[in-house]
C-alpha cells in the first residue's frame, strides 16, 4: 500500500460520512466504534479459515471502519485525524527506536504518558481561560 491509495481511502470515507449525515441509520462516530467490535469478530473467524481473500477482506473491513469512525469524531470536533495519524508515528517512533538503543518499552510508555497529561493539562488550562476570557 502507498500513501496515495490510503489518501483515497480517505476520501472515498469523508464521501460516505457526508451521505451519512443525510441519511437516519448512523448514529455518528458510535455507530462505526460498534461496527469495530463486529469487524474484529469476523476477523478471528476467518484467521482460522485459511481463505486468505477473505482474510485481507476483513481486515480491509477494520480499517474501512477505523477511519469512517475518525473521521466521524473528526466532523463531531472531537479530535483532528491528521492528528491522530501524527500521534501515532511519534508513538510508535518513539517505543521502536527506543528498543532499537536499549530501552525499555514500558519505560518509554510511561514517559510518553507523563507529557500527555502535561499537553492534556495545558489543553484544559487554556480553554479554561478562554472560556472564563470571554465571560
Amino acid at each position: 500500500m502507498n500513501l496515495g491509495e490510503l489518501e483515497r481511502l480517505i476520501d472515498v470515507v469523508k464521501i460516505k460520512i457526508i451521505r451519512d449525515q443525510k441519511g437516519t441509520w448512523s448514529k455518528g462516530s458510535t455507530t462505526y466504534l460498534n461496527a469495530l467490535f463486529d469487524e474484529i469478530n469476523e476477523v478471528k473467524e476467518e484467521l482460522s479459515s485459511g481463505k486468505q481473500c477473505f482474510l485481507e477482506d476483513e481486515l480491509g473491513d477494520i480499517l474501512w471502519v477505523y477511519l469512517c469512525f475518525v473521521h466521524n469524531l473528526e466532523v463531531e470536533g472531537k479530535v483532528s485525524m491528521s492528528r491522530v495519524f501524527e500521534r501515532s508515528l511519534i508513538k510508535y517512533s518513539e517505543r521502536v527506536n527506543g528498543i532499537n538503543n536499549g530501552d525499555c518499552w514500558d519505560k518509554i510508555k510511561k514517559k510518553q504518558k507523563i507529557y500527555l497529561e502535561l499537553e492534556q493539562s495545558t489543553f484544559t488550562s487554556t480553554i479554561h481561560q478562554q472560556n472564563t476570557d470571554t465571560l
